[in-house]
């Protein structure tokens, strides 16, 4: 029985290792050291790397960060910039992605002191699930109205809600249209 139950939690250590990429800390704020260790990677890789995208309110700061291998797997590290609000990453070697997040990039959200995520930072994070390789609307859509209950303010995550309640038919255009213009 134990042999069975062993087997079972390696099958999904294997197949949902990936989803333990967690940022340490947690929560990070700008500034911040940041970290990110991954036991296992989807195949035997020598040199992987972590493509890195910090979104800014005004840009997008890509790096590509080395791969350190350590008694617990691999570790990438960063330091959160001053005015980033959201990090988005996969990882992958010369060959193919090593980890991501079912063809989408991983994000951490960059957090206030007060322990809120950055204004826009759900809201950003809803654009990765509109890729139409994604079809995740219904986590766009959670992402959005979870930026609008910390930011009700957020015209812009308004709009992007929205354009997602007019392509599932619940507002029409001529609502929307009306409540902007009022």
């Amino acid at each position: 029985m134990f042999k069975k139950i062993a087997l079972l939690g390696l099958i999904a250590g294997l197949v949902f290792g990936a989803e333990g990429l967690v940022s340490n800390p947690e929560k990070p704020m700008a500034g911040q050291q940041v970290s990110w260790t991954l036991e296992e990677f989807a195949y035997e890789s020598g040199n992987p790397v972590m493509l890195l995208a910090a979104y800014t309110p005004d840009t997008v700061l890509i790096e590509v960060l080395p791969g350190k291998s350590t008694q617990d797997g691999w570790s990438f590290s960063d330091t959160v910039p001053q005015d980033a609000i959201i990090l988005t990453y996969k990882i992958e070697d010369e060959e193919k992605p090593l980890a991501d997040d079912d063809g989408l990039f991983f994000a951490t959200l960059i957090y206030e002191k007060s322990g809120k995520p950055r204004r826009d930072a759900n809201r950003l994070h809803a654009t990765l699930y509109l890729d139409p390789l994604a079809n995740r609307l219904d986590r766009a859509r959670q992402l959005v109205e979870m930026e609008l209950k910390e930011y009700p303010a957020n015209w812009e995550a308004l709009i992007l809600l929205r354009r997602l309640q007019m392509q599932t038919g619940e507002v029409a255009e001529a609502e929307v249209a009306a409540e902007l213009d009022s």
